[in-house]
C-alpha cells in the first residue's frame, strides 16, 4: 500500500511557531514517525509540504496518476478557503484523510470549510499538545473505507 501525506502552508515552521497551538513536535519528526509507522504496517508512506497553492494541486494530479491507495491531507489555513485544493482532491478515487494538528471546530471560524464533505470523508482532529499521536490515529481510517449510506461505491466519490 502507497500512503502520501500533505503538509500544507507553513507546516514546515512545525516546532517553531506557536508551540502552545501546535506542540514542539518538527515536521520532519512527523513525518520519521510516520514512515516509521507505515513500516510497522507494511505500508510506504510519502509526504509531502509546499508553501504554494499550486504545487500542491499538481502533487495531487500527480496522486491520482500514481494510482496512491491513500491520500492523508493537514491542509493547515488552505482548510478554510482553498476550492482549488477542494477540486484537486475530488479527483482523487482512493480514500482521502483530512487531519489537524489543532481542534479546528474551536477555531475562529465560523463558514463551511471548502475541504468539508470532501476530505471530510474520514477526519482524525488533533487537539494541540498530542502532537504525533494524532498521526497514529491515522492508521484505522486508512484502513478500508467504512460505506455510508450516502455512498453510491466504495471506490466512488463522496460529497
Amino acid at each position: 500500500m502507497k500512503i502520501l501525506m500533505l503538509h500544507g502552508i507553513n507546516h514546515n515552521m512545525f516546532g517553531k511557531r506557536d508551540p502552545k497551538q501546535y506542540g514542539t513536535i518538527t515536521l520532519a519528526q512527523i513525518d520519521a514517525q510516520l514512515k516509521a509507522l507505515g513500516a510497522e504496517l507494511g505500508t510506504e508512506v510519502e509526504s509531502f509540504q509546499t508553501n504554494n497553492e499550486g504545487a500542491m494541486c499538481e502533487r495531487i494530479h500527480q496522486a491520482y496518476a500514481e494510482g496512491k491507495d491513500a491520500v492523508l491531507i493537514n491542509a493547515g489555513a488552505w482548510t478554510h478557503y482553498s476550492y482549488g485544493i477542494r477540486d484537486a482532491l475530488a479527483i482523487l478515487t482512493c480514500p482521502v484523510v483530512e487531519l489537524h494538528m489543532s481542534n479546528i471546530l474551536l477555531g475562529p471560524h465560523t463558514a463551511p470549510l471548502p475541504l468539508d464533505g470532501l476530505a471530510s470523508r474520514h477526519q482524525a482532529p488533533c487537539h494541540g499538545r498530542r502532537e504525533s499521536r494524532c498521526h497514529r490515529r491515522i492508521a484505522g481510517p486508512c484502513a478500508p473505507r467504512r460505506r455510508r449510506p450516502s455512498d453510491r461505491s466504495c471506490r466512488g466519490t463522496h460529497r
